[in-house]
């Protein structure tokens, strides 16, 4: 069921829209992301055992990456681990496989992951 809302539009997604009906454009570049995203996370998640989902799940409870520039989010995951291993919910958990998966992502994997984790889905599969 179509929903109208208002929205802000940032000047990289008014870059993204270029010309043409604006709710035709944002839910066609809504429908290709939600599909990219998806093909991404088919290669993310089958790399991530229970382990190190759980380590991530509980390292990014409460982490403020939502209305963030992408590009100050790769790495986030990461840190957000490393510091919960360092004196947080993750003290003297050994997250050393965690993180080297982490850190063998590209940015685009980086960024599902993101989406995957912002969605309470970090517990699932």
């Amino acid at each position: 069921m179509a929903e109208k809302k208002s929205i802000y539009i940032g000047a990289r997604l008014a870059d993204a829209i270029g010309g043409g009906p604006l709710s035709e454009r944002v839910n066609s570049i809504g429908d290709r992301y939600s599909v990219a995203m998806a093909d991404l996370l088919s290669q993310v998640l089958p790399r991530l055992d229970d382990a190190n989902r759980r380590q991530i799940r509980v390292a990014c409870t409460g982490w403020a990456s939502h209305g963030q520039p992408a590009e100050t989010l790769i790495g986030g995951i990461a840190a957000e681990v490393a510091d919960a291993a360092d004196g947080g919910d993750l003290d003297g958990e050994d997250v050393r496989d965690t993180l080297a998966k982490l850190d063998a992502l590209s940015p685009a994997q980086e960024l599902a992951l993101i989406e995957w984790v912002e969605r309470g889905h970090a517990g699932a599969s």
